[in-house]
């Protein structure tokens, strides 16, 4: 078995230049940050099918970080911890706390922004924090022109985190282009509220991060926006939902409640039907208990 496992190639690019002519020349190559996640996925080391790897931790364009009034702008290998510790005055209180939930401080040292919102096919609570915040991301989409297309180009695009997953949660740009940047905005008179029941890593098909973003006006709510993610079943950010929930007067009665949990039921059916019964009533309960919490004037 030995004979067989087969190490894979390491290209550091040391500028993004280098990287689009080296992802777009081979997209397979897989693109290693902190590699926190993908260290631990079982068979790494392949029997030789696996992919090449390609570094961009000495890409000086992506390890840095940048402030102003208005949003801060991190680089795609900025550690999740770097990125607390930079702009902690920047976020508001539930969304630095939400960040610093995830996982250990040991982990968040290696864990990149880049890494946690790219996984293919696994999504993360980073992923449904700044969806609910609204935060955006730069791509970089690769192409080939030229003769027997040897000459790669890029465009740059942004583009809300929500828009990098499909309604199964996958991530779609894999192979397509690279991300560079994240633009998160600084704090607000916006309310947030974080939940998470569960254990991505072990617990993929019952884990719910939620997600709840809102203005507080006199007698209701403006601007909801509302985040679910189910790490490998599903994600649901869903507009028309949302200005659904603009409707609400507050404080609603128990039944106005039951009845706006039973138009995110049918949306969830329709939009996550992966999702599993489990996913779908942690999620409706989580949502009930946040109106509740909101009428009271708890969150």
């Amino acid at each position: 078995m030995a004979d067989n496992i087969k190490a894979p190639s390491i290209h550091s690019p040391k500028s993004l230049a280098d990287l689009v002519t080296e992802k777009g020349k081979d997209p397979s190559l897989r693109i290693f940050a902190g590699g926190s996640y993908i260290m631990s996925r079982p068979f790494f080391y392949t029997d030789g099918s696996g992919d090449d790897i390609i570094s961009i931790t000495q890409i000086p364009e992506l390890t840095k970080i940048s402030q102003t009034d208005r949003f801060l702008e991190a680089g795609a290998c900025v550690t999740v911890e770097h990125l607390l510790n930079s702009g902690s005055y920047l976020m508001g209180k539930e969304t630095f706390k939400a960040i610093t939930s995830i996982a250990s401080s040991m982990i968040r040292s290696q864990a990149t922004i880049g890494g946690a919102l790219c996984t293919p096919d696994t999504r993360f609570f980073l992923s449904c924090i700044l969806s609910t915040i609204g935060a955006q991301v730069e791509i970089r989409l690769l192409s080939k022109r030229g003769f027997k297309g040897r000459k790669i180009t890029s465009s740059q695009m942004w583009l809300p985190v929500s828009k990098l997953y499909n309604n199964e949660g996958v991530f779609l740009y894999e192979n397509k282009a690279i991300l560079t940047k994240v633009r998160i905005p600084a704090k607000t008179n916006n309310v947030h509220v974080f939940k998470t029941l569960g254990n991505p890593m072990r617990e993929t098909d019952s884990t719910v991060f939620f997600g709840f973003e809102y203005t507080p006006v006199p007698n209701g709510i403006s601007h909801p926006t509302l985040c679910l993610v189910f790490p490998k079943n599903g994600f649901f950010q869903n507009l028309d939902f949302s200005n659904q929930l603009s409707s609400l007067i507050l404080p609603p009665n128990p039944q106005q409640i039951e009845d706006m949990a039973g138009i995110l039921e049918k949306k969830l059916e329709e939009n996550c039907p992966s999702a599993t019964p489990i996913q779908k009533e942690r999620s409706r309960r989580l949502f009930i208990s946040t109106l509740y919490q909101i009428s009271q004037g708890i969150v």
